[in-house]
């Protein structure tokens, strides 16, 4: 096999002194293919968002998502001028709520002025909590909106 290129972690080593040796012949095994230096940091990050998605069942984190979801819906219709663009029956529901407003571009600039981050698709505000997210982000996301909107 050809051994393609690789990193420090690939190649026969004698110590630190050699790292900007290139001409290191490969390991003998799989170990050649090797890039270089583990990422220790992705890794631990990807435990803790293991542990986080981890917790309860995939039937549990929906039932908080559609929840979290079912709050924003339920405040949306205070607000002036904001008209549910998404379906609003609990049996065909998605997380995500999109929602309608004459000046949405405006709306969407002043949530991400204040560190709120929604989309804006095709003239929509979409908003999508996930199971991390908290009943004070989406009462911070309608106060927002009503601030904005006064």
């Amino acid at each position: 096999m050809e051994h393609p290129a690789g990193g420090w972690c690939g190649v026969v080593r004698n110590g630190l002194l050699d790292l900007d040796d290139l001409s290191l012949p490969p390991l003998p095994d799989a170990r050649a293919l090797e890039a270089g230096s583990h990422g220790f940091l992705a890794q631990v990050g990807w435990k803790a968002a293991v542990e986080l998605l981890g917790k309860g069942t995939v039937v549990q984190r929906e039932q908080r998502i559609l929840g979290l979801g079912r709050r924003l819906i339920d405040g949306l219709s205070s607000l002036p001028g904001v008209e549910l663009a998404s379906c609003d029956d609990d049996a065909h529901r998605s997380g995500i709520t999109c929602l309608r407003h004459a000046d949405g571009a405006a709306l969407h600039q002043g949530l991400a002025e204040r560190n709120i981050a929604v989309s804006l698709r095709l003239g929509l505000l979409r908003v999508a909590p996930h199971c991390w997210s908290t009943e004070e982000e989406i009462d911070l996301v309608l106060s927002t909106l009503a601030e904005l909107l006064e």
